[in-house]
């Protein structure tokens, strides 16, 4: 069986000048689908398109230079395509692999005390997680034109080189300021990539790619969940950091950028995303403010996130038909078949989500995150316990980071995937915390400043 490649689809009408088409289906310059073909010869014989009929016309876009440099680019495309689709499992295991080694050296080191030891690991964690975003960054060059061993060597190189940059930020004050700056280098990836219409998205490692066709502009799933990790954690260790209540709101105010771009249909245009992602930050928030926690509390926000659902996706329905994201779309078969659209939609993604559940390599970083963990509780609770008391806006980082990886498993299409993203970035976190806790000051001596005279309570209770 052979891979799959990009087809090429042509369209030649009157009226219609040479150029690159898109739909609104894709959002992107260059690609339409099959599903778009019967709407765009109806389209061009004025004949009206069935409500149930899926797919959206095409449309000339761009011009794309001559017909020799629009051959050349749709080429280029399906060779990155190609190329990305042949390292999706290879940088996935690596990156699994290098969670498992992570924890294995952090034990070496709880074992030896050696001060240089354990410094090279907390760089090695840095060098981990900073590998999520140089995934991204190698789709700006043509590594699909130098070969694998070049794209190997830009993506660890790279990735060391930030945890080495990263670590350097001790100096500003705080050990845990290298942890927040390699979050805050894939969060801010992340989000301003997507401003600019996602262009590192496509044929990289955690993005999409044309020749599955499951998505071509907005968020990915792996990248969603790089992004609902790392803001959640990254809010609790920036609110602790500021301290008081201007260090909550700081928190609260990098969950919000990351939720909006995430859902908005002009950017990430994320359905599952802000049905997890909502409730999640919303709890996160609650906590960080020092209020108490319920299951009311959690069921409020949960509805608060079909809320936002519905919200964007009026939002999308509001613009103009070829404008319109699958959000949008959906809202359009809802109204025109009834609520067994949605039930339609959500009965595929359950499907979806079994089928790899068994089948993909993220679900090993369940067993190693947690047995991880379990060693801690084991042998070194003193470590967790101590994270806690230092640091104990990050019990409400782990609130909301609990509800986005059960709600984001629960109703993506890419299932255990997204819950296995986030627990790697959770465990390369983890191990770096537990390492530096040594060199945070405690609490008693050194209060965290309270922004308007009055320190935050963070202890938020479950109950």
């Amino acid at each position: 069986m052979t891979d799959p490649t990009i087809t090429i689809a042509g369209l030649r009408a009157p009226g219609v000048e040479p150029g690159l088409m898109k739909s609104a289906v894709t959002r992107r310059v260059g690609f339409v689908t099959l599903a778009d073909t019967a709407p765009t010869v109806l389209d061009l014989l004025d004949l009206p398109r069935p409500d149930r009929m899926e797919g959206r016309p095409w449309e000339r876009v761009a011009r794309g230079g001559s017909a020799d440099q629009r051959r050349d680019w749709l080429i280029a495309a399906n060779d990155g395509a190609l190329f990305r689709d042949s390292l999706v499992g290879p940088v996935s295991t690596l990156f699994v692999v290098a969670q498992l080694a992570l924890w294995v050296l952090a034990v070496i080191a709880f074992r030896r005390h050696r001060p240089r030891l354990r410094r090279v690991i907390e760089v090695a964690a840095l060098s981990v997680l900073a590998v999520l975003p140089m995934t991204y960054v190698a789709g700006a060059f043509p590594f699909y034109l130098w070969g694998s061993a070049p794209y190997w060597l830009f993506l660890i190189t790279g990735a060391a080189v930030i945890g080495v940059l990263c670590d350097q930020l001790r100096r500003l004050g705080s050990p845990v300021d290298p942890l927040i700056g390699v979050l805050a280098l894939i969060v801010a990836l992340l989000v301003g990539d997507l401003f600019v219409g996602a262009p590192l998205q496509l044929n990289t490692s955690f993005g999409y790619t044309p020749t599955i066709a499951g998505r071509f502009a907005g968020l990915g799933n792996l990248a969603f969940a790089q992004l609902a990790a790392a803001s959640i954690i990254l809010a609790g260790l920036v609110a602790w950091r500021v301290g008081g209540r201007r260090g909550a709101w700081m928190g609260i105010a990098i969950l919000a950028v990351a939720v909006v771009a995430d859902g908005s249909p002009f950017w990430g245009s994320d359905v599952g995303g802000v049905l997890s992602f909502v409730p999640g930050a919303g709890i996160t928030a609650v906590a960080l403010l020092g209020w108490k926690i319920r299951w009311r509390t959690i069921a409020l926000w949960v509805v608060g996130g079909v809320a936002a659902m519905i919200a964007m996706g009026f939002l999308d329905l509001s613009r103009p038909e070829d404008q319109r994201t699958h959000l949008g779309r959906l809202f359009e078969r809802i109204g025109d078949e009834g609520f067994g659209a949605f039930v339609t939609v959500i009965l595929r993604k359950l499907n979806a989500n079994l089928t790899v559940l068994t089948s993909s390599e993220w679900i090993l970083m369940v067993p190693v995150v947690f047995a991880f963990v379990l060693y801690l509780i084991w042998r070194a609770p003193g470590r967790l316990h101590r994270i806690q008391e230092l640091i104990p806006q990050e019990r409400a980082s782990l609130y909301g980071f609990t509800v986005v990886a059960v709600l984001g498993f629960a109703l993506n299409d890419s299932g255990i995937a997204i819950p296995g993203v986030m627990l790697g970035v959770l465990n390369a976190s983890l191990v770096y915390l537990v390492l530096v806790t040594d060199d945070l000051p405690d609490p008693l001596d050194h209060p965290p400043p309270a922004a308007d005279g009055e320190p935050l309570d963070a202890e938020a209770v479950l109950t």
